[in-house]
């Protein structure tokens, strides 16, 4: 059993080590959105994609060994932090506690992270899409500067850069 106690708490400060570096890249998303470097932040969403994959196989290993000491000590459901803390012995009992406080702590930081930039990344889009229409509206009233240096619409059609495919 203390083997499987001390496996576990492995996996979770293993998994705190990718929480605590998914936090990190989604900082530096946040960073990325107000810098309106689109490259870059492509790359930190692949790193992000990357790091839920890891994080995702060592949560399951992790939830095997709890599952394997909710069997130990006859529990009909999964054992939680808070109920091992309360079943084991120091040093585990320490370990463990330490350990859920800072997955708590990450959890929250990186859920407020995530509502952020995803806040930020739907103001940008309704940014671009007014944008977008602002220039649709210019070309389709055909409203040009003329050579006197006014501003009207024009009848004759103007070839324009807007109106050519990329």
């Amino acid at each position: 059993m203390k083997d499987k106690i001390r496996k576990a708490i492995l996996l979770m400060n293993e998994e705190i080590e990718l929480l605590k570096c998914l936090k990190d890249v989604l900082e530096q998303q946040k960073e990325l959105i107000f810098g309106n470097d689109v490259n870059k932040f492509t790359d930190a969403i692949r790193l992000e994609d990357d790091l839920l994959g890891r994080i995702k196989v060592i949560d399951q290993e992790r939830l095997l060994y709890l599952n394997q000491l909710s069997l130990y000590w006859n529990m009909n459901s999964q054992i939680t932090l808070t109920k091992l803390i309360d079943l084991v012995e120091e040093p585990f009992k320490t370990s463990i506690w330490r350990i859920k406080k800072i997955f708590v702590k990450l959890i929250e930081d990186i859920r407020q992270l995530n509502l952020e930039n995803r806040f930020l990344v739907k103001k940008s889009m309704v940014f671009v899409q007014k944008n977008l229409n602002v220039l649709k509206d210019f070309t389709k009233n055909d409203y040009v500067y003329s050579m006197n240096g006014g501003y009207g619409n024009v009848h004759a059609p103007v070839n324009r850069m807007l109106d050519r495919s990329m």
